[in-house]
């Protein structure tokens, strides 16, 4: 598998996961308690890292509008080794507490294949939610929301967009 050497960098190089350089102006949060950020470097030599250098925070996080207020949000792509999961945070502008939102969690060895990339809204084709458990299963969904939405997808494969609702946020997994 092509992801091995990176998924062992992972485990046992904690000096890989330093922290990036803030993807504002103003200071971002530190990673939520047991987590780390996820580096473009850990991800050398594997087969999308070439994909990731055209996007500019290497497709590990994006900021946007996501709840509508007019204030910059950020998403960004955690680890926990300890627990072997990665996991999409979200820190809303108006959030009391830093990435409150834990949108998607997946085995640690699936990062290597994640990407994250923030989506203007519109209408989308979904699939079949394929287990998660949200309202809108399957079939079109229109408008999504009336500002950013984000995108947590699988280099060449399916894409799970999340949008902000009164209620929170929700999903819908995306076709092929």
């Amino acid at each position: 598998m092509r992801f091995v050497p990176a998924l062992f960098a992972l485990l046992l190089a904690p000096a890989v996961l330093a922290a990036e350089p803030p993807l504002r102006q103003a200071a971002e949060p530190p990673p939520p308690a047991g987590w780390e950020v996820v580096e473009m470097r850990f991800l050398l030599g594997t087969a999308d890292h070439d994909s990731r250098l055209a996007h500019p925070h290497h497709h590990l996080a994006d900021t946007g509008d996501f709840d509508g207020d007019g204030q910059e949000d950020v998403a960004r792509l955690f680890v926990q080794r300890d627990e072997g999961v990665s996991a999409l945070f979200v820190t809303l502008a108006r959030d009391a507490a830093p990435w409150a939102h834990r949108l998607a969690t997946v085995p640690l060895a699936e990062v290597v294949r994640l990407g994250v990339v923030t989506r203007k809204h519109g209408d989308f084709r979904t699939t079949c939610n394929m287990g998660v458990s949200d309202d809108r299963a399957c079939g079109d969904v229109s408008e999504i929301g009336d500002h950013d939405n984000l995108s947590l997808f699988t280099f060449e494969s399916a894409a799970r967009v999340f949008w902000w609702t009164p209620d929170g946020f929700v999903s819908a997994w995306m076709s092929d």
